[in-house]
């Protein structure tokens, strides 16, 4: 896992008001991000509904 330090580094500017504990929230985020990406990836994006559906789906309520 990254270290804050790391993550202050990667995020440039956009850490600069932020304390640790947002830092971190974002870092956590990102790997949950990235593990929902290589998920649908191994399962060969067969679960993956598009954002038009869902938008389609959403509107008809």
């Amino acid at each position: 896992m990254l270290s804050i330090k790391a993550c202050r580094r990667s995020l440039g500017k956009y850490a600069k008001n932020l304390d640790d504990s947002e830092v971190e929230a974002i870092r956590d985020l990102m790997y949950q991000l990235a593990f929902v990406v290589v998920e649908d990836y191994l399962n060969k994006c067969s679960k993956v509904v598009p954002i038009t559906a869902e938008r389609n789906k959403n509107e008809k309520r």
